[in-house]
């Protein structure tokens, strides 16, 4: 089995890849279909919205490209495994040192050592050659895999902590009747939704389809083997609400 410099295998079957679309870009790239494919995702996502936009009209990104590392005759490029991307390649090219601001220097280094968790090298650390445009997994699949679970917990709290508070003003009531243009509800819908369950619509009125991913949720986080689909205050605690008020219920 032919590896790559990092110890993957090569790629040469296309279904074992995965393609990830980037951030709000719309740019999209062919990655391994496993953690560490998933956690240079993440990071070229990050790189999108925290170093410049990837998306500039230029087609100047790659990932997946079964091929040897220039100036070697044996020896695969980590491309080959799939799990390294160069992004922004015309405005970092190869050789080329300070082709970043210092702030982004900065925050680059700042993201593979706490956000990664050294995961993740990226070309402003080489010595001999400088490749700016270069970011690659040098980790095994366990250490990748639990970097991408801290970095998706991280990303959940990010999310709940912008969502506005909930007054119950009596939500249960308002579940239950079926009420219209609930303000509370919306707001337990926009929750529901920023936990990853996209068929949710914000209308503020409760729906069959609602109360089966409150189902979900609460499989998952609360470990219920049965939820009922209610949304009581240990689910809306659990969905990142802090304050609540239940009144008339009996």
């Amino acid at each position: 089995m032919a590896l790559a410099q990092n110890g993957y295998s090569v790629i040469f079957d296309a279904s074992r890849l995965k393609t990830y679309r980037i951030g709000d870009s719309r740019r999209t790239l062919d990655l391994r279909n496993d953690a560490s494919g998933a956690l240079i995702a993440d990071f070229c996502g990050w790189y999108d919205a925290n170093i410049e936009p990837i998306d500039g009209g230029i087609y100047d990104d790659w990932a997946h490209a079964v091929r040897k590392i220039v100036g070697s005759a044996w020896e695969y490029s980590n491309h080959s495994a799939a799990n390294a991307v160069d992004l922004n390649a015309t405005q970092h090219p190869l050789g080329l040192r300070w082709t970043f601001k210092a702030w982004q220097y900065a925050k680059l280094r700042w993201a593979l050592r706490f956000r990664y968790r050294g995961c993740i090298r990226h070309g402003i650390d080489y010595h001999d050659r400088p490749d700016e445009m270069h970011a690659e997994i040098v980790a095994g699949l366990e250490k990748c895999a639990a970097a991408l679970r801290r970095v998706r917990r991280r990303e959940i709290r990010k999310r709940r902590a912008k969502l506005p508070k909930l007054y119950y003003g009596n939500l249960l009531v308002a579940v239950k009747q079926g009420q219209r243009n609930n303000r509370n509800v919306r707001l337990l819908q926009r929750a529901l939704r920023s936990e990853g369950y996209k068929g949710i619509e914000v209308t503020g009125r409760w729906r069959p389809d609602d109360a089966e991913a409150l189902k979900q949720f609460e499989r998952k986080e609360l470990k219920r083997p049965h939820p009922d689909g209610e949304p009581g205050p240990a689910s809306v605690r659990a969905l990142g609400r802090n304050r609540y008020r239940i009144r008339g219920l009996k």
